[in-house]
């Protein structure tokens, strides 16, 4: 079988697209370029602003115009906010939400008993994605996040040990760390779990010359112990990614930002 997938949107997203390639490349499958070579197209979609949404289908619709045969499978964001939209473009369209997602190569008929839960490689990148956290439950009344990634997990620690070594093995020596509330990691540890400071301590006593970069942070995740974490060691990147705050406390209030 050929596959085609096309991603929109986040580092989150563009992780979890390059986690079902993983699950989808079983003896006989192969990964094509166009999607009009391809006997299975997947679209993970963004729905974080309307032009996102907009994007989506003209992509949608794009492939259903230059492969009329493919099986057409939508996932993500807009796919989970806006099912009744998307399966208005065609009938041939397969939908899976983000809660659907891990179960999608089974459900196109991949049935594999040893479904890899990471990743080791990440297709035509120099640095790699690692995604250790998902779902956010902020009130934010512009934003429709917590609507489609409602859930809050964390990845658990040995998972991300592991995969770190096996991306670290692959040659890759930056290493994104990446969620959608990053800040609010919590994985288990033994019988406990561990912050997200406590587990870059881990990962930069790992050997070997790699760096690390954190992805999205919500000021309010950034604390001093962080920063002063950050700035003293030379396997981090002394990088922020921050969003842009009103400085009156009237509109952050109106926008149920705290």
């Amino acid at each position: 079988m050929r596959i085609w997938t096309y991603t929109f949107g986040c580092k989150v997203n563009q992780y979890e697209t390059e986690l079902l390639r993983h699950r989808l490349s079983v003896p006989g499958s192969v990964h094509v370029a166009d999607p009009a070579e391809a006997d299975l197209c997947l679209i993970n979609t963004c729905s974080v602003t309307a032009f996102a949404d907009k994007e989506a289908r003209q992509m949608i619709r794009r492939v259903l115009r230059v492969n009329p045969t493919a099986r057409t499978i939508v996932t993500g964001c807009y796919a989970t906010r806006a099912p009744e939209e998307v399966q208005a473009i065609s009938s041939r369209i397969e939908i899976y939400s983000n809660a659907e997602k891990n179960e999608l190569p089974s459900c196109v008929g991949f049935e594999v008993a040893d479904q890899p839960l990471g990743i080791h490689q990440f297709a035509g990148r120099t640095r790699a994605f690692l995604k250790i956290q998902d779902g956010c439950k902020a009130p934010c009344n512009y934003c429709i996040i917590p609507t489609v990634r409602p859930t809050m997990t964390s990845k658990p620690v040995e998972g991300v040990l592991e995969e770190f070594h096996a991306l670290l093995d692959h040659g890759y020596q930056e290493i994104v760390l990446t969620g959608i509330r990053l800040g609010l990691y919590h994985g288990k540890n033994g019988t406990g779990s561990i912050s997200l400071l406590k587990l870059l301590e881990k990962l930069v006593d790992i050997p070997g010359r790699f760096r690390i970069r954190l992805s999205s942070l919500e000021v309010t995740e950034v604390t001093d112990e962080l920063i002063d974490f950050v700035r003293g060691h030379p396997k981090i990147c002394r990088h922020f990614h921050i969003p842009m705050q009103s400085g009156d406390a009237g509109v952050l209030k109106d926008m149920k930002r705290w």
